[in-house]
């Protein structure tokens, strides 16, 4: 599936905070095989975002446990169902920007890769300040966006 996002005001930083987050991954070469493999892998649309949405819940289970993770998911999900994908995204933004990637950083620097964490946090807070100057976004999240979550999510799995 192919998710149309706009973005404005401070969710442009935000977006860009959160998205940056995966850049903890390039601390090693772990990333290599996962990334590569999931650009490389043909797959269908509709498994993408169906292995975009497992990853996820299985992800944010770091944030609290697998019943906060399902708790989080089916929020968001009726989110969607009565106020549409837009504020679905919102909302996912928001617990992205306030809870996970924080959290995240946290579980970075306990496992000695505050490295990482620092790059992170000076290339999203660069690019941040940047596209406070760009007008409002139009983005798709489509399956190349899922596949660099999956990937992220895979790496991750992999350090913890």
């Amino acid at each position: 599936m192919i998710f149309p996002i706009h973005l404005s005001g401070a969710a442009k930083p935000a977006f860009v905070l959160v998205a940056t987050h995966g850049l903890t991954d390039l601390d090693s070469l772990a990333w290599v095989a996962p990334y590569s493999t999931l650009a490389l892998l043909p797959l269908p649309t509709e498994g993408v975002t169906a292995l975009f949405c497992a990853a996820s819940v299985y992800h944010f289970a770091a944030d609290g446990g697998p019943f906060w993770s399902l708790t989080v998911h089916t929020a968001v999900l009726v989110i969607g169902l009565l106020f549409g994908v837009q504020t679905a995204f919102m909302a996912m933004l928001a617990y992205l920007a306030l809870i996970h990637v924080p959290g995240h950083y946290v579980r970075c620097v306990r496992r000695g890769r505050g490295r990482a964490v620092q790059m992170a946090l000076a290339v999203g807070v660069a690019t941040a300040l940047f596209v406070i100057l760009t007008p409002e976004i139009d983005l798709a999240f489509g399956d190349i966006l899922q596949k660099l979550v999956v990937a992220h999510v895979l790496v991750e799995a992999g350090k913890s």
